[in-house]
């Protein structure tokens, strides 16, 4: 193996660099002083005989430089010898320095929280069973040509009942949530999800259980939530207790029975749901004076006086004004077009 032994070779040359040169050294003047004697032995005076020894031996430094070449790994030394000169002048201008490992810092974190976020939304997996298999249905509105995802409950009743393609058909709707605890209330990202919610994406609770088809049922009947790891951490400070506990959401209690384990996050990576409930509770949720109303209690008459009256409002001023441009269009014109 000859390649071998010449790597071998080059690579001890490396570590060898000084002693190398000086043999270097040596043996260059021993042939420049052979040339040197021949010519004083043709009649030349001792200068004469060392110039032309010299033009008849060539450059001392080309000659010094293609042993180097074929002595070590060039390629490496002058990479190091280029490392060496720039740790001189980082030393040497510490305020440049500084500025430019600040500047590299900065753009190496922000490429690698780049990359982590794409590698999460576009080139990883959702954390749940088979991710590969999941799909999104949606349909074209025929008048507008838009695509669509959203569909109506007895929509997503008919599919999931009729369905014969898929193993099965899940739904969920976001939501938002003004959470009570002990006291303290604050704004919470809510989602509705439907009972095989959790079932068909395989999730394992990390305690108590998950919303199942039991919870899904029958209208406001059961009101239950499923709280996420991090909130149940951020809100909670990871008190197991919690689950059985009541928290008060939208002015209802609503009892904890579960946490969803650390690295599910649902079926968006841009919503991460704090708390989710089962589809029924919609009635509950989505009911349109209790949306309108929002924090407004019966206890307070005047605030709920007041929030009725708006309505009321807002009621008449939209039947008065589609009346009134009615009154305005001309009979005989309005024929015409006919």
């Amino acid at each position: 193996m000859e390649w071998v032994r010449i790597l071998a070779s080059r690579l001890l040359g490396i570590f060898r660099k000084r002693n190398l040169e000086t043999d270097l050294d040596a043996e260059l003047r021993a042939h420049m002083d052979a040339l040197t004697e021949e010519n004083i032995r043709r009649g030349m005076n001792e200068q004469e005989a060392r110039h032309a020894a010299r033009r008849e031996f060539g450059g001392l430094e080309q000659t010094k430089e293609s042993y180097r070449e074929q002595r070590g790994l060039p390629f490496f030394e002058t990479l190091a010898q280029d490392l060496r000169y720039a740790l001189r002048m980082l030393v040497k201008n510490p305020g440049f320095t500084a500025v430019t490992v600040l500047t590299l810092a900065l753009g190496i974190g922000a490429n690698t929280g780049l990359f982590s976020l794409v590698n999460s939304v576009l080139l990883g997996n959702l954390p749940v069973r088979n991710p590969e298999e999941l799909v999104v249905i949606k349909y074209t509105d025929s008048r507008s040509q838009d695509t669509e995802e959203d569909f109506s409950y007895p929509m997503y009743q008919a599919m999931r009942d009729k369905n014969t393609v898929f193993a099965n058909v899940l739904t969920r709707s976001g939501v938002d949530f003004n959470a009570s605890y002990g006291g303290q209330s604050e704004r919470a990202v809510g989602e509705m999800v439907s009972g095989n919610y959790f079932e068909t994406l395989g999730v394992q609770p990390l305690l108590g259980r998950l919303i199942g088809p039991e919870d899904d049922r029958t209208p406001g009947a059961h009101p239950v939530a499923v709280l996420s790891y991090g909130y149940w951490q951020r809100r909670f400070g990871s008190d197991p207790t919690i689950v059985g506990r009541a928290i008060i959401l939208n002015n209802n209690p609503i009892r904890v029975i579960g946490i969803t384990p650390p690295r599910f996050y649902g079926t968006e990576m841009a919503r991460n749901p704090d708390i989710r409930v089962p589809m029924m509770m919609a009635t509950v949720f989505r009911r349109l004076l209790g949306t309108m109303l929002y924090e407004v209690r019966s206890a307070d008459p005047l605030a709920f006086a007041g929030a009725c009256f708006l309505l009321g409002v807002v009621a008449g001023v939209a039947a008065y004004l589609p009346a009134q441009r009615a009154t305005q269009v001309d009979p005989v014109v309005a024929l015409r077009y006919e």
